[in-house]
């Protein structure tokens, strides 16, 4: 494994018993599992999501079927609020479980739609007076036949080719319901809808040797205003990159205001202006040559002052490399974090600040983890309120990950005020693993401080080959887990991340040990 100082870990988790390290995972101290759920019809776990669905009273809550009707996650609200995770599966059910109270946490349906990929994005609408709440749930090209077969087509009515994603109303979370399916004949690996739930933009990620449906790179998107007639408006035409594994979105995210999007396209990033999300229009698009695979790049905007005063806010831009699409090399670490300033006008040109990875040298075997599993960045949230990321690392686990030294990035400079806690810009500050872990997304379902700035404790959930793991970080920190993590400035990062081409990496995945 490169890197000076890589932290060795095959012998120093070896004290542990094998048995409690099956049960228990390995990991911080401060972060403790609390409960594991195996989806009930099987199936690896992929993306999750939360919605919070609204009763008057807990009199109404028992009468939907909750176990725990007057358990209220929103208590300074009115009425009754119920946490609901949405997990998705590669391929068997939909699952959604109450996470009101986490060490209780329980599956309230599994739904029959054998979708690859199942990625979920949630999202309201007012129907006849009656706040619905819906998902949509991603079907690939390749899993269109078994999803036509599945209760899912049944209940959208769909005849034929289920390529593409549905609309399910999960607002009965123990009955959901397929309303629509959005056709898309290229596929959806992932789907993302505009914050006012009108605007459907797609992901197909195909490769360059699968373009057969796709007429070159591109983002589908569609207007869903009318779940009976949904309108496929156009495909914006992405830069075609010659040589490199293809350009197609892969994953899009759009900011709070609607107005700007951002599509993690496979070799390259781009930025969208979705002002008007019926036209939309790229402003930039840019690569990178030590991001192996464009996965995931979401904005985060960190307050460097008061919340009165905007003026010195940054925007970033935080990217995941999933490296040789997580390939199973059989050893830890593989792809990382890169961070971007694209402040202002620097979101024609951003400016890269970093990368940041977990530091931790391992062979998998020798915890009993799989030979060739996968260990790289995966799935993440940010929570700029916290300035906290939830990460999921395939045999990795779970992560969670400090921002707080990013917030004194200087406007136009790659100046950055390290955190207190670690001296990097980004800490780990806590991680649970096992040895037959598999997360492909971590995430909470809110985070929050204290007035003094305090981190609150918070459970993370993170869906995989195990099921859903319910996993409480206490909030302390902890010494062990932050010296596994290693920020790198962009020198220090070019020159660690190029050795070796991406023709080397293919024919010698052993070489794929990033730090």
């Amino acid at each position: 494994t490169s890197g000076a100082g890589a932290i060795d870990l095959t012998g120093h988790f070896n004290r542990a018993d094998a048995a409690a390290q099956a049960a228990e995972g390995i990991g911080s101290d401060n972060f403790e599992l609390v409960k594991n759920i195996p989806h009930s019809q099987q199936g690896r776990g992929s993306d999750i999501e939360f919605a919070v669905l609204s009763y008057p009273d807990a009199a109404a809550a028992a009468a939907a079927g909750y176990r725990n009707p007057g358990a209220d996650a929103l208590p300074d609200q009115d009425g009754i609020q119920k946490d609901i995770a949405l997990a998705g599966t590669t391929g068997t059910a939909f699952y959604l479980y109450d996470v009101t109270v986490p060490a209780e946490t329980y599956e309230t349906a599994s739904y029959a739609c054998r979708a690859n990929q199942g990625d979920t994005q949630v999202f309201t609408r007012e129907v006849d007076g009656v706040t619905r709440t819906y998902t949509t749930y991603t079907v690939e090209d390749s899993s269109a036949g078994a999803a036509a077969a599945s209760q899912c087509a049944t209940d959208a009515g769909l005849k034929g080719n289920a390529s593409g994603t549905f609309i399910i109303d999960l607002t009965d979370p123990f009955d959901p319901v397929a309303v629509a399916h959005i056709s898309v004949p290229e596929g959806s690996h992932n789907g993302s809808i505009h914050p006012s739930g009108d605007f459907f933009y797609n992901s197909n990620s195909s490769l360059y040797t699968d373009t057969a449906l796709d007429g070159g790179p591109g983002i589908e998107y569609y207007d869903i205003r009318d779940f009976g007639a949904i309108k496929r408006l156009g495909r914006l035409a992405l830069p075609p990159i010659p040589l490199s594994l293809g350009t197609e979105s892969h994953d899009i995210t759009f900011n709070a205001a609607g107005d700007r999007a951002y599509s993690a396209a496979l070799s390259q990033g781009v930025i969208l202006d979705t002002t008007d999300p019926a036209k939309p229009v790229i402003l930039t698009s840019f690569v990178d040559p030590t991001i192996n695979v464009w996965h995931q790049s979401d904005p985060i905007v960190l307050d460097a002052g008061t919340p009165e005063d905007t003026s010195d806010d940054r925007t970033l831009l935080v990217v995941e490399d999933e490296v040789a699409g997580a390939i199973g090399t059989g050893q830890c670490p593989n792809g990382g974090v890169h961070v971007f300033d694209i402040t202002g006008d620097l979101e024609m040109t951003p400016v890269k600040l970093g990368y940041w990875n977990i530091d931790e040298a391992r062979v998998m075997a020798a915890d009993g983890s799989p030979a060739a599993g996968g260990c790289t960045a995966h799935v993440f949230r940010l929570y700029p309120d916290a300035g906290i990321m939830t990460i999921a690392y395939y045999n990795g686990g779970t992560r969670v990950v400090d921002l707080g030294g990013l917030v004194g990035i200087g406007l136009g400079e790659t100046e950055v005020v390290n955190s207190p806690i670690s001296g990097d810009p980004m800490t780990q500050l806590g991680f649970r693993r096992f040895a037959n872990s598999n997360e492909w997304a971590s995430k909470a379902v809110r985070i929050e401080k204290s007035e003094d700035g305090t981190l609150q404790p918070f459970h993370v959930f993170a869906n995989g080959s195990r099921g859903l793991d319910v996993i409480l970080f206490d909030g302390t920190e902890d010494a062990e887990a932050q010296a596994m993590g290693r920020w790198m400035s962009p020198a220090e990062a070019e020159l660690e991340l190029t050795r070796f081409t991406p023709e080397e990496l293919t024919a010698n995945p052993q070489y794929v040990c990033f730090l």
